[in-house]
């Protein structure tokens, strides 16, 4: 990493300093920073209240301070926003070297602790360039300060592992594609302390059975890889699987998307990209539970091999699939993946995630993601991981009246029914035709929330969503276990 956070440092007043406030804490010393200032308590109250994202300089002869209030949230994705938003923004005058001083912040600082790291750390991210490097001095207060310094180091490893999915979503698919993801994940796997098995060629995909996989690779000169990232404490607790939706570029296939927005389509990754994060923030943190992900590699591209709608293809479950659409290749390649996880493990938990249809974004916009589980329970865990990552999901059913949109004269399933409504739900329901009946799993369509125009960079750009989501999950099923 380019960005250093440094504690107990040599720290200097003639170094920027930038000064954290929630509500509560700035009420409690507004009257010391006034006198420290030497300015009358209404003038500064009226012009600096703590709210959410809110700042002011303050300046005396060669000393300078920044005041960034918190509000009185407690929401992680607002908190970190706030941070990251006021970093991004004055970076350029915060120079090489700053301090963040967090000696005010005594009400709630190992509540919200972790979304300020993060907001630092992601306020640096750089979407093109080697960014500079960049020392971070933190300072912070005595009291609990074992306790802080743990919470910030293991708040830095998490946003490293969401950075990781953020550079792999915003890449280009000409420098990560299927066997670029592969390189990535071979490459990162030591730092976070995962192991890795790739495949890389469409023989060895073969073998495994992933057909499916291969019926979307067919039009590609790229070949498709298959990666299995496996993190096994000493002792788990429980053992989960995540699948990822890798297509590193879509164009739709045969099925051509318009060219307006395709570039965007580097993104369609965002799932697998998820995964790779997640089980990095588990390893990372050194979770007491095995977490396996699976992440089926390959562009979506057109010429004279490609499938073509009309088609029967193979999978690995052994079902049969009919081609209505080729730009419905997502699920295709979720179906192999959520089928080859189901037998290669009992699994507790297998949770797929993919940036997979339009018809969720169109339902829930760009705030949140769309759930949908065969299990309560899986579900439950799920949305108790999103109220404490703030990464929102709104759960949508798999009612068994949606299965006719999947249902084929020819094959056991079709991969898109033809008509635009219910999209979401009938991609869901083409997944959960690959899945095991007393496999616990859940499907997170992610399309609108993985990658946006957030005001980090001048067109749309990586968010990170489903690390924290994921790894909170893994969280709430070690404490159900317990």
């Amino acid at each position: 990493m380019s960005t250093n956070i440094l504690i107990d440092s040599v720290v200097s007043w003639e170094m920027p300093r930038l000064q954290l406030y929630t509500k509560q804490d700035w009420e409690e010393n507004v009257d010391e920073i006034a006198k420290e200032w030497k300015i009358t308590k209404a003038i500064l109250t009226n012009d600096f209240k703590a709210e959410l994202g809110e700042s002011i300089v303050l300046r005396r002869k060669d000393q300078k301070v920044t005041l960034l209030g918190l509000g009185d949230t407690k929401s992680f994705k607002k908190i970190e926003d706030a941070v990251r938003s006021h970093v991004f923004k004055s970076k350029d005058k915060m120079g090489k070297a700053y301090i963040i001083d967090l000696h005010c912040l005594t009400h709630k600082l190992h509540k919200i602790i972790d979304p300020i790291i993060s907001g630092i750390l992601l306020g640096h991210y750089m979407l093109k360039g080697i960014a500079p490097q960049v020392d971070i001095h933190l300072d912070i207060p005595k009291k609990n300060k074992g306790k802080i310094i743990l919470a910030i180091e293991d708040a830095k490893k998490v946003a490293e592992a969401k950075m990781w999915t953020m550079y792999l979503v915003d890449t280009p698919s000409n420098i990560i594609d299927p066997q670029g993801f592969a390189d990535e994940i071979e490459a990162k796997s030591n730092d976070f302390g995962f192991d890795a098995t790739t495949f890389r060629s469409r023989e060895g995909l073969k073998t495994l059975g992933l057909h499916a996989v291969l019926a979307v690779n067919a039009g590609s000169s790229n070949l498709p890889s298959f990666s299995i990232l496996e993190y096994t404490p000493k002792k788990p607790i429980a053992n989960i699987a995540f699948v990822g939706k890798g297509v590193t570029f879509d164009t739709g296939g045969v099925s051509i998307k318009g060219s307006q927005n395709m570039h965007w389509m580097k993104c369609d990754m965002g799932g697998a990209a998820a995964v790779a994060g997640a089980i990095a923030a588990i390893a990372s943190l050194k979770l007491p539970i095995a977490v396996t992900g699976f992440i089926p590699a390959t562009d979506n591209m057109v010429d004279g091999s490609s499938v073509k709608p009309g088609d029967i293809i193979q999978s690995h479950s052994g079902k049969t699939i009919e081609i209505i659409d080729t730009d419905a290749e997502g699920r295709l390649c979720l179906a192999d993946g959520v089928s080859f996880a189901s037998k290669m493990k009992n699994f507790e938990h297998i949770v797929d995630i993919a940036t997979l249809t339009g018809s969720s974004v169109m339902t829930l916009g760009y705030e949140a993601g769309a759930l949908f589980s065969n299990n309560d329970e899986t579900a439950e865990l799920i949305t108790k991981a999103s109220d404490v990552s703030d990464e929102k999901v709104w759960q949508l059913p798999l009612w068994d009246e949606y299965a006719k949109g999947i249902q084929s004269d020819i094959a056991d399933v079709k991969n898109y029914p033809g008509y635009p409504a219910a999209g979401a739900i009938t991609a869901a329901k083409f997944i959960q035709a690959f899945v095991p009946e007393k496999t616990k799993w859940a499907h997170l369509d992610i399309a609108g929330v993985a990658f946006g125009a957030n005001g980090y960079g001048k067109d749309r750009n990586a968010t990170g969503y489903g690390v924290h989501l994921l790894m909170e999950f893994a969280k709430q099923v070690i404490k159900n276990n317990q």
